[in-house]
């Protein structure tokens, strides 16, 4: 009776695609990574080439309901005859192979987690309270970004450029937040029994208008916050095409494991370019086209930037961050302005 359906995962070397899952049975191909994913449940379960520590491992096990994803009848398409003859992998190498993209690159695409309907409703009220536009909200002359307008009375300067406080907007953002596929998916990639949604970071709906929107320059998102531990996961998910026409996000596979000196940033801490060392990372980043209910899982360390949106249509991203319950916010600081939210 569960409806089941297909979605992709993309690691840095490209690899990428589909797989049917139409039966609840994964079939693989060369390179292919694929998860499967019980609309009804919305529990997850992924998998990518790579190694991590067994203590992590053993939390995602913990964490993930492999039960909710039985071994039904072969797929109605065929699937399983075709050429995808690589034999699936065991349920606890496909959670080894996703912690280990993930402590690899620094990030993971799961594809088509947020359904088609969700996506839409989701939209629906970003768009609603774009016109006229309903506060909580940041402007492009708030941001200070490279082509920002200097002011809001400058033209494009009073552009929405967030609309912040999401959680606490629409039911159909806190439903997403709270999805058991998030929830699940940051457990295991944080190694904790206990995540918390922090209320003081992104929390917020991306909206990259055309005309008037800036270039984000390559950063860490650690550099506004305060925690016990520069350890947190922030999950984008893409409400519409997210390409390079329309500033879709640019990451550096790995640089979240890098030690990266305080000379390297500049004064508003974004990544210097004219260094020649930087200049070299800048060289390995990779463009991240997203389709709609495409959900980016990346690290708070993770350099990552953005271009603009040259295209007649607003993109709209909903960003939620998350952290382990033990990381607490350093008090006195923004990190802990509002309380985290247990998910």
């Amino acid at each position: 009776g569960s409806r089941f359906s297909v979605a992709t995962l993309t690691s840095s070397d490209g690899s990428s695609t589909g797989a049917c899952a139409a039966g609840g049975r994964l079939c693989t191909n060369q390179k292919v990574m694929a998860l499967a994913t019980n609309r009804n449940a919305m529990g997850s379960v992924t998998f990518l080439a790579g190694r991590t520590r067994p203590s992590v491992v053993a939390s995602w096990r913990r964490n993930i309901d492999f039960a909710s994803y039985p071994n039904r009848a072969p797929c109605p398409q065929g699937c399983h005859k075709t050429r995808m003859s690589e034999p699936t992998l065991p349920r606890r190498d496909m959670a080894n192979a996703t912690l280990g993209a993930f402590a690899r690159d620094g990030y993971v695409i799961l594809r088509q987690l947020a359904t088609p309907e969700a996506c839409r409703r989701m939209a629906a009220a970003a768009l609603a309270a774009l016109d006229p536009v309903v506060g909580p909200a940041e402007f492009e002359a708030d941001v200070g970004y490279a082509g920002a307008p200097p002011g809001r009375a400058a033209a494009g300067g009073d552009t929405p450029r967030r609309l912040l406080s999401a959680y606490a907007r629409d039911p159909s953002f806190r439903s997403w937040a709270r999805a058991p596929a998030v929830a699940h998916t940051v457990r295991g990639l944080l190694g904790s029994a206990a995540v918390c949604l922090s209320q003081c970071h992104h929390n917020c709906v991306m909206t990259k208008h055309g005309g008037h929107s800036s270039a984000t320059l390559w950063h860490q998102d650690i550099r506004y916050w305060s925690f016990d531990r520069p350890d947190l996961v922030s999950v984008w998910l893409a409400l519409g095409a997210e390409t390079t026409a329309n500033g879709a996000l640019m990451v550096i596979p790995g640089s979240h494991r890098q030690a990266l000196d305080r000379g390297r940033f500049d004064r508003d801490l974004f990544l210097r370019p004219d260094l020649p060392e930087n200049a070299r990372l800048i060289d390995a980043a990779v463009p991240l086209a997203l389709e709609p209910g495409d959900a980016l899982f990346f690290h708070c360390r993770l350099l990552h930037a953005a271009g603009r949106n040259d295209t007649a249509q607003v993109k709209l991203s909903v960003v939620f961050t998350y952290h382990d319950a033990a990381n607490q916010p350093i008090p006195g600081t923004r990190s802990a302005q509002y309380p985290s939210i247990v998910v």
